[in-house]
């Protein structure tokens, strides 16, 4: 495997990672607005945001092929919330 795949591989999986931890986030930050804490709902919404923004920077820095796996990392991820959140609904 070449340096370039290999950093790619490694840049989805904390694409991943960051999007698991996203909409994880997500879910929690909803639950709070709908339960009227909305501090805890925007500070969660922030958090979030910077983590995704954070994680996508890094990766372009590394590269366009890096930045693609993050950016599939996340999409990976967003499926798999989307199944639990139908499932839990």
């Amino acid at each position: 495997m070449t340096p370039a795949l290999v950093t790619t591989l490694i840049a989805l999986l904390i694409g991943f990672g960051a999007g698991l931890a996203s909409f994880g986030a997500l879910w929690i930050s909803v639950r709070a607005y709908s339960q009227g804490n909305a501090a805890r709902g925007l500070v969660l919404h922030l958090a979030r945001a910077a983590v995704v923004v954070c994680g996508l920077v890094l990766a372009a820095r590394s590269g366009a092929g890096p930045l693609l796996g993050a950016l599939v990392g996340l999409l990976l991820a967003r499926s798999v919330s989307m199944r639990l959140a139908g499932r839990a609904a």
